[in-house]
C-alpha cells in the first residue's frame, strides 16, 4: 500500500500534465518550426554538421541541445512525423515535475509541498505555449539543466561529496546549449546559498566566471538589434514589463483574454494572490525562515534577462520564473495546512482562484495552437499532393486567413519538398493582418498578369483552403477572355488593382476618384478594337454635394474621351478602344473622377461611384 501511494505521490503531476495538454501531444509543426526542420537538408558532410549546429540563427541564438539536435535527428528518423517530437517535449516536462517536486520536498522539509509545488507550475496560464509549440522546446530544456544542477548543489550542500558539485558544473556548462537564460545559474546557487547554506556560499562565486565569459563573447560573435521586437530597450519600462509578467503568472489578467470578465474581477484576483504569496514570504522570513525570499527571488532572476525586451512580452518567457513561484505555493499551502482555519481558508481561497484563472487559458491556449497546428498540416500536406499531381505547375491558394498565413505560410514550409512555387491568389493580401515586425505579405501574393497568364496557358492550378482538405478551384477561378466583370465576384478581385473599396450586398463596388482594373481584351480585339464599358451608379449623395461629375479612362496610359454626368442614376460609361491598344493578353485601365466626396464624420472614405460591372466588348 506504502509503494502504491509513493507511485501515486510521483505519478500524479505527471497525469494532470498529460491530461489537460492532451491536445498539445498531437499537435503539428507551426512557425519557426519549419525553419528548424529544414536545418536537415543544410548537411552534407562535416563542415555543414558543425555549422548547423553552432553557426546563430534566428535572433542570433546559438542553442544545440534544444533546437539543432533534436530537429536533426527527430526529422532525419520519423520525418514530419510530428508525435516523436512532441512526446519528447512531454517526456523533458515529466522530468522536470519530478525534479520540481523532489527539490521543492527536499528543501522545505515537506511532502505535501513537494506534491503541490509541481502541479502549480504546470498549471500556470502561459504553459500552453510550451506544451504546444515544438520550436520553444528550450524553455522547456532549460528548466531541466537549470533544475539538476540546483539538484547537485543541494546534493552537495547535504554531502560534502565533490562528485556532486562536479556534476552541477556539468550540467551547467551543457546548460549554454540549450537557452541563453542559463547564464543566471550562478545567481540563483549564490542566493540560495547566502540565504539557506552559507558555509557554501563561497563555493557558488566560480560559477560566474563561465556565465560573464559566456555573455561577453555571446555579445561579440552576435550583434543585437537596435530595432525592433528584440531590441534591448534601458529605461524604467522594465518596472512595467515585470509588473505585466508578474499579472500573467498570477492568471486572473489572463483569465479575462479568455472570458469576459469585469475589469474589478481581474484587478481583486491579482491583488488578492500577490497579498496572499507577499502574506506567507513577509510572515516567514519574519520568523527567521528566508526559503520564500529565495522562492521569490527564483522568479526576479530568471525574469530579469527578458525584462529589457519590452517590445517581446510574451508568456512562454514565464516557463522558468513560474517555477520560484510554483514551489513557494506548495510551501505556502503545506504551511497553511499546519496552521489555523484562518490561515487553511485563505489558504484554499488563494489556490481556488489560482486554478480557476489559470486552467481555462492553458485549456483553451492547447486548443487554440492544436487547431492551427492542424490547419497548418492539411494545408502543407495538400500542397505536397498538389505538386504531385501538377509537379510543373505554380499552385495558389485562395482562402487563407491571418492566423494561418502568419503560423504556418509566411515560414515557406513547402521548401522541405522541394516545392518553391507556391503563392497566394492575388488580393490575399488585403485579407490578412499586417505585421510589419515580422515581414510583408506582398512577396508571398501572385500578381495579378501572372494569374491571368498562368491559367490561360495552363501553368497555373488554385486550391481553395476549406474544411479538413485544400479544392482545386481552377476551373471556376479561370474567368474567360472577355468577360464583363461582376465586380462583386469573389473571383473578379484579383483583377481589381486599386481604388477599390469592399463588397456591398453582394451586389457592387463603392470606388475612390482613381480607380483601376485589368482587363482581358475579348477575341479580335487586336483587330477590329473594342468597347470599354462601365456599369456605375452615381448616388443622390454623391450628385447633391458634387452637383456634377466627369468620368473618364485611360488604357495603358492613353486616355479616352471624358463623359460627363450632371444627375444622379444609374449609367454606363462606354468609350471606342483603338485595335492597337488591344494586343496584349491583358490591359490596364485607370478611371478617373474629377471631383469625388471628401471623408466625414459620418463616413471616413473618399468616395467616388458605385460600380456593378466593368470590361470590354465587342464592336
Amino acid at each position: 500500500m506504502k509503494r502504491v501511494r509513493t507511485a501515486a505521490y510521483w505519478i500524479a503531476p505527471l497525469l494532470f500534465c498529460l491530461v489537460l495538454y492532451r491536445q498539445g501531444l498531437k499537435s503539428w509543426f507551426l512557425l519557426d518550426d519549419f525553419s528548424l526542420l529544414r536545418l536537415d537538408s543544410q548537411v552534407h558532410g562535416w563542415h555543414d554538421f558543425w555549422k548547423a549546429l553552432f553557426a546563430p540563427i534566428a535572433q542570433g541564438t546559438i542553442r544545440p541541445w534544444s533546437e539543432r539536435v533534436p530537429f536533426m535527428a527527430f526529422y532525419a528518423l520519423f520525418g514530419l512525423r510530428a508525435l516523436p517530437f512532441r512526446a519528447w517535449v512531454f517526456l523533458t516536462q515529466f522530468a522536470n515535475l519530478i525534479l520540481i517536486a523532489s527539490l521543492t520536498r527536499r528543501v522545505t522539509g515537506s511532502a505535501v509541498a513537494g506534491f503541490w509545488a509541481p502541479i502549480l507550475w504546470i498549471a500556470s496560464s502561459g504553459m500552453y505555449w510550451v506544451m504546444s509549440w515544438t520550436a520553444i522546446y528550450a524553455h522547456v530544456q532549460c528548466s531541466f539543466f537549470l533544475l539538476l544542477a540546483f539538484h547537485f548543489l543541494l546534493r552537495f550542500i547535504e554531502t560534502g561529496r565533490s562528485r556532486y558539485n562536479v556534476c552541477q558544473w556539468a550540467v551547467f556548462l551543457l546548460g549554454f546549449g540549450a537557452l541563453e537564460i542559463n547564464v543566471v545559474y550562478p545567481a540563483l546557487a549564490a542566493c540560495y546559498t547566502l540565504l539557506c547554506a552559507r558555509p557554501y556560499f563561497r563555493r557558488t562565486l566560480p560559477l560566474f566566471v563561465p556565465s560573464v565569459a559566456f555573455a561577453v563573447l555571446h555579445t561579440i560573435a552576435v550583434p543585437k538589434p537596435s530595432s525592433g521586437v528584440y531590441a534591448k530597450v534601458f529605461d524604467f519600462s522594465v518596472l512595467r514589463t515585470l509588473w505585466t509578467y508578474w499579472q500573467w503568472a498570477l492568471g486572473p489578467s489572463q483569465l479575462s483574454m479568455v472570458v469576459l470578465l469585469p475589469s474589478w474581477t481581474v484587478i481583486l484576483g491579482t491583488a488578492g494572490l500577490t497579498a496572499a504569496v507577499a502574506g506567507f514570504a513577509l510572515r516567514r522570513t519574519w520568523r527567521g525562515d528566508w526559503l520564500p525570499l529565495f522562492f521569490l527571488l527564483w522568479f526576479g532572476i530568471t525574469i530579469a534577462p527578458v525584462l529589457l525586451l519590452r517590445n517581446h512580452v510574451i508568456e512562454y518567457y514565464l516557463t522558468i520564473p513560474t517555477i520560484g513561484l510554483a514551489m513557494l505555493g506548495g510551501w505556502g499551502l503545506a504551511c497553511a495546512w499546519q496552521a489555523g482555519w484562518a490561515w487553511k481558508t485563505v489558504a484554499v481561497a488563494a489556490a481556488a482562484a489560482y486554478f480557476a484563472a489559470s486552467l481555462p487559458v492553458a485549456s483553451v491556449g492547447t486548443k487554440y495552437w492544436y487547431d492551427l497546428s492542424r490547419g497548418a498540416k492539411t494545408m502543407v500536406l495538400g500542397v505536397v499532393r498538389a505538386h504531385q499531381l501538377h509537379p510543373n505547375k505554380v499552385i495558389l491558394l485562395s482562402g487563407m486567413d491571418s492566423s494561418l498565413f502568419w503560423t504556418a505560410f509566411f515560414h515557406r514550409p513547402f521548401l522541405l519538398f522541394d516545392t518553391p512555387d507556391v503563392y497566394l491568389v492575388p488580393g490575399s493580401e488585403s485579407r490578412i493582418e499586417p505585421h510589419p515586425e515580422l515581414g510583408k505579405v506582398d512577396g508571398y501574393v501572385f500578381s495579378a498578369p501572372a494569374t491571368a497568364q498562368g491559367l490561360e496557358r495552363g501553368q497555373v492550378v488554385i486550391y481553395k483552403i476549406a474544411g479538413g482538405a485544400l479544392q482545386d478551384i481552377t476551373g471556376a477561378y479561370g474567368l474567360p477572355v472577355g468577360y464583363m466583370l461582376d465586380v462583386a465576384d469573389p473571383r473578379a478581385a484579383a483583377q481589381l488593382v486599386e481604388g477599390w473599396y469592399g463588397v456591398e450586398y453582394d451586389a457592387w463596388r463603392w470606388t475612390k476618384r482613381k480607380f483601376s482594373v485589368l482587363l482581358h481584351p475579348p477575341d479580335g480585339a487586336a483587330q477590329r478594337g473594342a468597347l470599354l464599358q462601365l456599369a456605375f451608379t452615381a448616388p443622390d449623395a454623391v450628385i447633391s454635394k458634387l452637383q456634377s461629375i466627369s468620368l473618364s479612362a485611360a488604357v495603358d496610359g492613353v486616355a479616352l474621351h471624358p463623359q460627363a454626368y450632371t444627375h444622379a442614376g444609374e449609367f454606363v460609361y462606354s468609350s471606342d478602344v483603338p485595335a492597337k491598344l488591344l494586343t496584349g493578353e491583358t490591359v490596364k485601365v485607370e478611371f478617373t473622377l474629377d471631383k469625388a466626396l471628401l471623408p466625414s464624420n459620418r463616413d471616413l472614405r473618399e468616395l467616388g461611384v458605385i460600380v456593378t460591372r466593368v470590361g470590354f466588348r465587342t464592336r
